[in-house]
C-alpha cells in the first residue's frame, strides 16, 4: 500500500487550508498520487534503465525503459482523471483511452517517439525471461532519453489560480528551494540539480537532453548493435507445447518463437555474452 504523505509541493505553505474544498482535497489527493506513485517511481524507472544501458544489460535495459514510460503515461492518465486500470505494461494503449475520453487533454509526441514505443511494446521489453528475442541499438539510450523528457512534460498538473499565485509569490520572495526549478517538481528535477546525490550520474552521464557529457566507458556501449535470440526459439513447436504446461508462455511470445523456428536465423547477427 502506498503511504500517501502531505508535503508533497502541490500544497504550498502560503495555502489556507481552511479555505480548501472538498473537491480540491480530492483533487489534491490524486494529484499527489499521480506524481508520486507513478511520475516520480517512473523518474527512477528511468535512472535504472540508464544503469542498465552502461552496465550492457539489454534485456533489463528494454524492460526498464518501457516501465518507465508506462509509469509516465499512466501517470498522466490520472491526472487527466482517465482510468487505465485494466491495461498492463502499454504506453499506447494509455495515450489512446485519454484521447477517447479527454481529447481536449490529448498528449501528442513526435513521431520518433512513438515509433520507439512501439517497437518497445512488440519487442522482447515486454518480456522479463527472455521469452522473445531482442536487439538493442546504441541509439536507444538517445531515443529513451527523448522519449522520457517529451512525454514527462504532460505529467504536470495544471495550477489552480491560488496555487499559481503562491507560486509567483515564492519565486520573487526567494523561497522556492533550488531543486524545486517549476510547480510540482519531482525526482528527477532533485536529482539534475544535485551533483552529489547518488543517482546524478546515472541520469546525466550522456544524457543528450540534458547537454551533459560525462565521461564514458570506451566499453560502455552496446557497438553497432546486440541482438539475444530467445532460447524458446531454438526447440521445436512440440517442445514449446510441453513448456506451455510448466510455465506461463504468452500467445504472442509462442507465435513468434514459431515464426523464428520457421526461418533460418544464422545471419541475424553476433550474440552478444553476458
Amino acid at each position: 500500500m502506498y503511504q500517501i504523505r502531505t508535503n508533497h509541493p502541490p500544497r504550498y505553505a502560503a495555502v489556507n487550508s481552511a479555505h480548501i474544498s472538498d473537491e480540491d482535497e480530492r483533487r489534491r489527493f490524486i494529484i499527489n498520487v499521480a506524481l508520486r506513485c507513478f511520475r516520480d517511481n517512473a523518474d527512477r524507472e528511468y535512472a535504472h534503465a540508464r544503469l542498465a544501458y552502461k552496465a550492457l544489460l539489454g534485456n533489463q535495459f528494454l524492460w526498464s525503459a518501457l516501465h518507465c514510460l508506462e509509469k509516465y503515461a499512466k501517470g498522466a492518465a490520472l491526472l487527466r482523471e482517465v482510468s487505465s486500470k485494466h491495461l498492463r505494461h502499454e504506453v499506447i494503449g494509455v495515450l489512446r483511452k485519454i484521447q477517447l475520453h479527454k481529447p481536449d487533454q490529448a498528449i501528442h509526441l513526435s513521431s520518433n517517439v512513438m515509433d520507439f514505443i512501439e517497437e518497445l511494446e512488440k519487442t522482447g521489453a515486454r518480456e522479463r525471461y527472455l521469452g522473445i528475442s531482442y536487439t538493442v541499438f546504441p541509439e536507444d539510450l538517445e531515443k529513451l532519453d527523448l522519449a522520457v523528457f517529451e512525454i514527462r512534460e504532460f505529467c504536470f498538473p495544471v495550477l489552480s489560480p491560488q496555487d499559481r499565485l503562491t507560486w509567483e509569490e515564492m519565486v520573487s520572495n526567494g523561497t522556492v528551494p533550488t531543486t524545486q526549478p517549476r510547480p510540482y517538481s519531482g525526482w528527477l528535477e532533485k536529482v539534475v540539480k544535485t551533483p552529489s546525490h547518488s543517482a546524478f550520474e546515472a541520469v546525466a552521464w550522456n544524457n543528450s537532453q540534458l547537454g551533459t557529457s560525462l565521461p564514458r566507458r570506451d566499453d560502455a556501449s552496446f557497438g553497432n548493435w546486440s541482438y539475444e535470440r530467445s532460447p524458446l526459439s531454438l526447440g521445436t513447436p512440440e517442445f514449446i507445447n510441453e513448456l506451455a504446461n510448466l510455465i506461463f508462455i504468452d500467445k504472442s511470445f509462442k507465435e513468434a518463437c514459431l515464426r523464428e523456428m520457421a526461418t533460418d536465423h544464422s545471419e541475424k547477427g553476433t550474440f552478444q555474452n553476458s
